[in-house]
């Protein structure tokens, strides 16, 4: 009897031992991911409220959900027919279509409550080899000093180098010179020369101080 006690007591030593084994994975309570005409949406249930906070370079986040899977690019450009330069506190604006401080055009005709919004552009990542087709593409909205923001899925891949082709509803197609690396997060400026674009294909801005893409006016 003390000998079947004694083995009763290792095989449930051994049991405890094995419970108290530790894993690094996170199961939430459920979850889900969804992905159609270039939009996905990720979720978890069961994880408390978090916060992201993020600058040029750097993403801080917490909770189940990490954006790792996402690149972020900050691109900035001008749209010729859009842009009103002009000057504030004795230096050159740079801005596009502020309507003298009234608003961008998305807010003007009531699209946006955002005065800085100008309008929306589709941005591209494209094979850096032939035929050069898509792989991933974003749309975001460029504010009066030309800046935009968009996030690429999972598609497009990280340290991947790739084409930026930007579509405009009033502009023509621009590409940007060569292919460009993504990280987790990308800064691309076509503004500073026409040398960033495919083929120079961009224009000097009014002011002289800008390179902008060919577009029609705002009527």
């Amino acid at each position: 009897m003390k000998k079947a006690l004694f083995l009763l007591f290792i095989l449930s030593w051994a049991v405890c031992i094995h419970a108290q084994s530790l894993s690094p994975s996170v199961l939430p309570a459920s979850g889900g991911y969804f992905n159609a005409g270039g939009n996905s949406l990720s979720w978890t249930m069961g994880e408390t409220f978090t916060t992201t906070l993020s600058s040029t370079n750097n993403i801080l986040t917490q909770g189940f959900q990490q954006p790792n899977e996402h690149l972020s690019l900050n691109l900035k450009a001008y749209l010729e027919g859009y842009y009103e330069g002009g000057v504030i506190n004795g230096q050159p604006s740079g801005q596009m279509n502020n309507n003298l401080g009234n608003g961008g055009l998305l807010k003007i005709v009531g699209l946006s409550t955002n005065i800085n919004d100008v309008d929306w552009v589709t941005i591209s990542a494209m094979s850096a080899t032939t035929p050069y087709g898509l792989v991933g593409s974003a749309i975001g909205i460029i504010d009066v000093n030309g800046n935009v923001i968009v996030q690429f899925g999972r598609e497009v891949i990280e340290a991947q180098s790739y084409y930026l082709k930007i579509n405009h509803r009033n502009s023509i197609e621009t590409w940007s010179a060569s292919p460009v690396r993504l990280n987790r997060i990308t800064n691309y400026d076509f503004t500073t020369a026409a040398n960033k674009a495919f083929g120079d294909n961009m224009i000097l801005t009014s002011d002289n101080l800008y390179y902008a893409f060919f577009s029609g006016d705002i009527s």
